[in-house]
């Protein structure tokens, strides 16, 4: 497994940890974090996550497909919140537009949710290997 994390310098270990587990160990991959680092940066504002690691006990990752690696290797179960390698950020309205230009610069794979209580909206964020961008 990659080196990981469970906090950095804009993201506590708080923010970061599974609302499903949250005395479970967070594994946030260290290059995915150093990428949100560099956003945040970028950014310049604070980013408000809604969700970032999941354990593979969480609801929504125990109903993902099994998926194996480029040996045949499974990989853990769930998506790439379990994998360490995701996080959604609640944002809405011109910020959401303004944060989608500089999160394509640094993430591959990228859902927007725009349709919901404004309070609710999110941009998910990953750096899954083929590129994808899609909408809830």
């Amino acid at each position: 497994m990659s080196n990981t994390v469970e906090c950095s310098k804009h993201f506590s270990r708080d923010e970061l940890k599974c609302s499903f587990a949250p005395d479970a160990e967070v594994l946030m991959d260290a290059f995915f974090m150093e990428k949100l680092e560099k956003l945040r940066e970028e950014w310049g504002k604070p980013m408000h996550l809604s969700s970032a690691f999941r354990t593979e006990e969480h609801p929504r990752e125990r109903t993902k497909p099994l998926k194996y690696d480029h040996l045949g290797n499974p990989l853990p179960r769930g998506g790439m919140h379990a994998r360490g390698r995701a996080v959604d950020v609640l944002i809405a309205g011109a910020d959401a537009v303004e944060f989608l230009r500089i999160a394509l610069r640094y993430f591959s794979g990228i859902g927007l949710s725009q349709r919901s209580d404004w309070n609710q909206r999110f941009c998910h964020l990953d750096d899954r290997t083929n590129p994808a961008i899609w909408t809830y």
